[in-house]
């Protein structure tokens, strides 16, 4: 689509423009001074663009959504911090956190340290949650430790 009226408002230009710059019947002879119109269309883009394009730059189309949602203002989303952006800076120093304080009960035979969620005290959890030791699925409710 934006391809397409790229092509569409080139053609419009490269049409129209001769027609305003020569001088002679059926033209407009306007010359050097048609830069007075493509300057301010230029400048209505500009001022559209602040006040009705919010900044979007680094933001996933989550955080867009939200955005939008918040009914910021165009000019005022470049200082809006997502909420998400909160919850998931959170959660990344709470991981490494959890990793750093972990000590070596999670670590592997080689030393190399479990980042596997599912992994709970050298006990692997299956699909359902139950326990898996040594290859084997155990129901904790019917074995006797």
């Amino acid at each position: 689509m934006s391809t397409a009226s790229n092509w569409l408002w080139n053609f419009g230009i490269g049409y129209a423009t001769p027609y305003l710059v020569k001088t002679g019947p059926g033209n407009a002879g306007l010359g050097v001074k048609v830069f007075f119109i493509w300057g301010s269309t230029c400048l209505g883009c500009l001022v559209f663009t602040y006040f009705c394009i919010p900044e979007t730059k680094g933001l996933s189309l989550e955080q867009v959504d939200e955005l939008y949602n918040d009914g910021i203002k165009p000019w005022q989303s470049t200082k809006w911090v997502p909420e998400s952006h909160h919850w998931a800076e959170e959660r990344r120093k709470s991981s490494f956190a959890n990793i750093e304080n972990s000590g070596n009960a999670d670590r592997s035979v080689d030393g190399t340290r479990s980042l596997d969620t599912n992994v709970d005290n050298g006990i692997q959890k299956g699909e359902n949650g139950e326990n898996v030791e040594n290859g084997e699925l155990r129901n904790e409710k019917t074995d006797v430790v």
